[in-house]
């Protein structure tokens, strides 16, 4: 079973994030969403719950543009890919050293690899071989542009 978490950029500043105890990697938050389109929400680890009621160890609202799920999937180094993730492929020698760059996306039930030229779905690529994270939409703007 695939694991299911997402990630967003918090719409709190890193002194804020620090100071709350919100876990996070230059202000993107990992975790639970909860919440509604226009006011995502994402929370920790649950620590305290019955029939009426839970509390988690901490929460944070997101940009609710930047949120993404979790694909199941990382790349050849080991970095989790998500929704909005900017992947690049750098083929093997033998085939003349071609680089491309793919936009992940959920569409139609499914996580797929989009560039100029076609689109992937995530389970007919070996995504350990040559796959790296390259950036994301959000953070990297310019990288959208290549990776249509």
């Amino acid at each position: 079973m695939r694991e299911t978490k997402f990630r967003g950029k918090s719409d709190l500043t890193i002194a804020e994030l620090e100071e709350a105890g919100v876990p996070h990697k230059n202000g993107w938050i990992v975790g639970n969403l909860i919440g509604n389109e226009e006011f995502p929400v994402i929370v920790g680890p649950i620590v305290d719950c019955n029939d009426e009621y839970f509390n988690t160890e901490w929460w944070a609202s997101v940009i609710p543009e930047t949120v993404g799920q979790y694909t199941g999937l990382k790349d050849k180094n080991g970095v989790e890919i998500y929704e909005g993730t900017v992947l690049k492929y750098d083929a093997p020698s033998k085939y003349k050293n071609l680089q491309t760059k793919h936009l992940v996306s959920f569409s139609d039930g499914r996580f797929d690899w989009k560039n100029d030229d076609y689109v992937l779905c995530h389970s007919t690529i070996n995504y350990k071989e040559g796959y790296v994270v390259y950036g994301n939409i959000h953070d990297n703007p310019e990288l959208l542009e290549v990776a249509k």
